[in-house]
């Protein structure tokens, strides 16, 4: 499965509920690639409005998946997941931070996802810089 086809599979219908489709979901994205891993991390920390799912739930997932995910950004992933399901935003220094970092993963468009969406970008420098690797890793 490419993914393509992965994020089309849990793109706005991640399986909050049901733990084991979601464990095997996670450990399906890991034998994908990175960025299929922080997909799901992604649809974690930022589900869609109708979504049923406590802020336990995606606490406990937040978890499952920081423990079976093998990637030198996941802690610090896990950190900014854990603040957005919480409903606080990372600083514009900190994602700006965090995305320099992850700009050394190429590829990794999911994880830049969630920083752009971690914080509350009043001048447009997070913006400018999620352009700007997007751009490097896409020439």
């Amino acid at each position: 499965m490419t993914e393509a086809d992965f994020a089309g599979l849990i793109d706005c219908r991640f399986p909050y509920n049901d733990h084991d489709v979601s464990i095997a979901l996670m450990d399906h994205a890991n034998a994908i690639s990175s960025n299929a891993a922080f997909m799901v991390l992604e649809e974690i920390a930022r589900p869609v409005v109708s979504a049923e799912v406590s802020k336990e739930t995606r606490l406990e997932l937040i978890q499952e998946w920081r423990e079976r995910t093998n990637h030198p950004l996941v802690s610090s992933m896990a950190k900014v997941a854990r603040a957005m399901v919480h409903d606080k935003l990372c600083s514009v220094e900190d994602a700006l931070i965090q995305m320099d970092q992850i700009s050394c993963f190429e590829g990794n468009f999911a994880a830049l996802n969630i920083v752009y969406f971690s914080c509350d970008d009043v001048d447009g420098s997070v913006d400018q810089a999620n352009r700007k690797i997007r751009s490097e890793w896409e020439s």
